[in-house]
């Protein structure tokens, strides 16, 4: 089972150490398309679906054996060379190295700098005429608060402690610019008699606000905000 336990082992770096007993069958396909043996890798969903991740991080290797029989249906060969898998995988040495790695990644973006960018459209009609509008920002972002970035990161930490560095920005970046489409639609179309200011869009966004309620904050310096109006254009059926 050495090469199930590699696989086993390099999954959970991946997804943290809780990944394989939450997830038993997405466990059980990445095993497969990572070139486990499928008879061993149906064995591991067994063990699996039978809660002996739970068993093992407790029991000794014998009491773990009888565990597996009872609980799997399996015989003692095969339990055996479950129990070996599992007594390695949840070893001491090998909790200590995630207990080291946990939050690794969100440590990592504490310390980085993250490129913000965003570009929406939206359009103003009037009676007789409509105008295109855009806008857009590319800016860098850094962390100034540890504890509110850590809340704000707090829903991706505990399905995956090791969740790298990268994803936490992308998942809050998300999170800042999304809203962004809607604050541009609403401010291009608030008025139907009058067409939108554009040059003070960036004025009537909440953009610095979910930064700072997130702990991060846009360094100014690096930041280009842009937003622009075209020419007016006749509605159809409309002349000049």
């Amino acid at each position: 089972m050495k090469e199930t336990l590699d696989t086993l082992l390099g999954i959970i770096a991946e997804q943290g150490p809780e990944y394989p007993e939450k997830n038993p069958f997405p466990t059980y396909t990445a095993l497969i398309s990572r070139g486990a043996d499928a008879k061993k890798a149906r064995l591991v969903l067994l063990t699996l679906l039978a809660g002996i991740p739970e068993i093992a991080r407790k029991a000794t290797k014998e009491d773990l054996v009888q565990a597996i029989q009872k609980e799997c249906f399996l015989k003692s060969k095969p339990a055996e060379s479950l129990a070996t898998m599992y007594t390695k995988l949840y070893s001491t040495s090998q909790k200590a190295s995630w207990d080291e790695k946990k939050e690794e990644g969100f440590r990592a973006f504490c310390k980085g700098t993250w490129q913000l960018d965003w570009e929406g459209a939206s359009t103003w009609r009037g009676r007789s005429v409509h105008m295109d509008c855009s806008a857009s920002i590319v800016a860098d972002v850094v962390v100034v608060d540890k504890e509110l970035a850590h809340e704000a990161a707090a829903g991706l930490l505990k399905d995956n402690p090791f969740v790298e560095a990268e994803d936490i920005w992308d998942d809050l970046s998300d999170k800042l610019v999304d809203p962004l489409d809607e604050e541009l639609e609403y401010y291009v179309t608030a008025e139907e008699f009058y067409e939108p200011y554009m040059e003070e869009f960036w004025d009537n966004t909440y953009l610095e606000d979910r930064c700072k309620k997130k702990g991060l904050q846009i360094v100014e310096d690096t930041a280009e905000y842009e937003a622009d109006s075209g020419d007016y254009i006749p509605n159809r059926g409309q002349r000049w």
